[in-house]
């Protein structure tokens, strides 16, 4: 198996914005998450960082066997960010030591918004001619 890095990049939201556009819904996400219960450990409550990383595999209806009403106030909660902000809210994970480097900017389970970034006029007119490439390098 060849190794190499990966590009990528979030629009990140903190955790304090989501509950000032949305916090009943917020709270009613994270108090879902601590009366979950996940077969995979046993009697040990859902955390928020295991939800994240199966959510960004998964598409979210596909975790409802195992999550339940989190899947329900999730959306809730995404649908309610959408309505307050016209942005599209999700949840993601990545783990800065096992996956990442010291310089990322995220680590652990974080939100992000989707629809904040609009082409100018000019690279509308361009259309399909312009493609984004991601890279990375070594610092």
């Amino acid at each position: 198996m060849s190794m190499g890095y990966a590009a990528g990049y979030a629009d990140v939201v903190s955790e304090k914005t989501v509950k000032k556009f949305c916090p009943n819904e917020l709270k009613t996400f994270k108090a879902s998450l601590k009366e979950a219960i996940s077969p995979s450990v046993g009697v040990e409550p859902v955390f928020i960082e295991e939800f994240a990383k199966d959510a960004m595999y998964e598409a979210v209806e596909d975790l409802k066997e195992e999550y339940g009403v989190v899947v329900d106030a999730y959306k809730a909660l995404c649908e309610a960010f959408e309505k307050e902000t016209g942005l599209n809210l999700s949840i993601a994970f990545h783990d800065q030591a096992s996956d990442g480097d010291t310089y990322d900017g995220v680590d652990g389970a974080f939100w992000c918004v989707d629809g904040v970034w609009k082409l100018t006029p000019e690279g509308e007119r361009m259309g399909k001619l312009i493609q984004r490439k991601l890279y990375v390098t070594m610092a």
